[in-house]
């Protein structure tokens, strides 16, 4: 019901109450004005509409405004409150969030800067001394703090970055609640999108400001940065995102070609385990094709709903089981599966962590019934039944045998594939650490480097203790950018020290499931 709707009832009801003295009329009237009040309240924006020379006062005033309606909502309960003061209260929590949030981009950028910086260092190569680039070290400090990934502070740092340089508007409607931190983000993202189609990285230390391809983008970012935070302030972020596309587009056409020519450098696909045995295939690809590879999923769909159908077989499976099925039958149809098999038989290097005696179903057993898959992007756990399903049908398996504590899970050995001690050992320390050492990185150990916690050269040894897998990026930190990694222990724990003086610490890894986290 409309808040105009409701006037007009509010007017009939009163008017009949007052005329008739009827009391259930009065009562209508009273429950009528209070849906009303909660209409007219959850309708309207967060704030007034956006307008900058409106919220020109002091930037001291508005942070004691906000600490105070902060304070306030710190003593408020909800559930004890009016339907009215609900929503007003939900309000209220979302505009200091968002004025919270415009506070965190101003704490980045006293870190990190309001320009990407590149630090290059010289190391010894294999065809002698190389240059390598380490973008942003204070980035990982941010994330260390905010228990954020890598990409996570990457695209934060630079939403920030982008709004400080270009977008005032929008900074300053984040900051008085006009719109949210994810608004502002997508509104980034276009003042992102405008300056790749004139060739410029508009948050790098060594652009040019001076040259007219800045200037109109300066131009172009005014443009949007006026039109798309008054949108996003009565806008949901779906909303605004679609008008910021129309608006990039509108600005920029000629620049097109040059952004869709970028974003081909995003594409990829990766996996994204969910729970309960499912995960997310994701692929990022050109929209064509994307389309035509559900097109075809989809038409396989049909056939085996189909082909079900004609041989009387009852199917239950819904559409969306039905193209799941579909999608993996077509990328995993081999060139040398014949038509009439019943699918494709497909190897792939994946690790299963299981107990021997849950593998064996051994009577009397304390051991887990769940074992964990270790993916190509992520682990899951599984029921000890899939494992033996999977060597009872005839898949090509090995074994490896992973000694471990038998009270903490912590990985003491692993077997080796080949006799080469330096091989066994870098096995073994893949193993026991699966992923990064450091804190809060999910790159897998399978691909990072291995690391000597003291150096080589400096009389570092090649042990248990002394070895832990880094990626390349927190490697070069840890060895050109002021982190320090303190200590290192053989099962895997281990501690870092950033510039700032902060300590993190890295707890080692069980690799058996439900171990005791300790």
């Amino acid at each position: 019901m409309s808040v105009i709707c409701i006037e007009a009832a509010l007017s009939t009801s009163l008017a009949c109450a007052q005329i008739m003295r009827d009391h259930t009329a009065l009562e209508y009237f009273d429950g009528v004005a209070a849906h009303a009040e909660v209409v007219e309240a959850a309708q309207a924006p967060l704030t007034l509409p956006f307008n900058a020379d409106s919220v020109a006062e002091p930037r001291e005033a508005l942070h004691y405004e906000m600490g105070a309606l902060a304070m306030s909502i710190a003593r408020q309960t909800p559930t004890h409150l009016s339907a009215v003061e609900r929503v007003r209260f939900l309000k209220n929590a979302l505009r200091v969030s968002a004025w919270a949030e415009s506070r965190i981009n101003g704490a980045m950028l006293a870190i990190a800067g309001d320009k990407r910086r590149v630090q290059t260092v010289r190391v010894a190569g294999a065809h002698g001394m190389e240059s390598i680039e380490i973008e942003d070290a204070a980035r990982s400090e941010i994330a260390l703090a905010a228990r954020w990934t890598e990409s996570c502070a990457h695209e934060r740092l630079t939403a920030a970055r982008t709004i400080r340089l270009l977008l005032p508007e929008t900074g300053r409607a984040l900051e008085v609640g006009a719109l949210s931190s994810a608004q502002a983000m997508v509104i980034a993202e276009g003042a992102k999108r405008l300056a790749i189609g004139l060739n410029l990285d508009a948050t790098s230390a060594n652009t040019d400001r001076e040259c007219p391809a800045w200037r109109e983008l300066q131009q172009h970012a005014s443009a949007l940065d006026h039109r798309a935070s008054v949108i996003a302030a009565r806008s949901t972020p779906s909303r605004t995102r679609a008008a910021v596309n129309r608006i990039v587009d509108g600005l920029d056409p000629d620049g097109m070609r040059r952004r869709r020519q970028a974003a081909t450098r995003h594409r990829g696909v990766w996996v994204q385990p969910e729970a309960d045995g499912n995960s997310l295939l994701i692929a990022r690809m050109a929209t064509a094709q994307a389309n035509a590879c559900l097109a075809q999923v989809r038409s396989l769909a049909d056939s085996m709903r189909a082909s079900a159908v004609a041989a009387g077989v009852p199917d239950d499976r819904g559409i969306g089981e039905l193209r799941a099925e579909a999608c993996a039958s077509l990328m995993l149809r081999s060139e040398t599966t014949e038509p009439d098999a019943e699918g494709p038989r497909v190897r792939a290097d994946i690790d299963v962590v299981i107990t021997l005696d849950a593998l064996l179903r051994q009577q009397g057993s304390a051991a887990p019934d769940i074992a964990i898959l270790r993916g190509a992007d992520g682990e899951e756990c599984l029921p000890v039944e899939e494992v033996r399903d999977l060597f009872a049908d005839g898949h090509e398996v090995t074994l490896r045998r992973l000694v471990t504590d038998p009270l903490t899970g912590h990985l003491l050995d692993v077997s080796p594939r080949r006799y080469v001690p330096s091989q066994r050992l870098r096995e073994f320390i893949i193993n026991r650490d699966l992923r990064c050492r450091w804190p809060g990185c999910n790159a897998r150990a399978a691909t990072a480097d291995l690391d000597h916690a003291k150096a080589f050269e400096e009389g570092g040894s090649s042990t248990r203790a002394n070895l832990g897998s880094l990626c390349r990026r927190h490697h070069l930190l840890k060895t050109h950018a002021g982190y320090q990694l303190d200590e290192s222990n053989p099962d895997g724990a281990c501690s870092f020290t950033t510039p700032s003086g902060l300590r993190y610490q890295h707890d080692p890894q069980s690799v058996i499931p439900d171990a005791p986290p300790w």
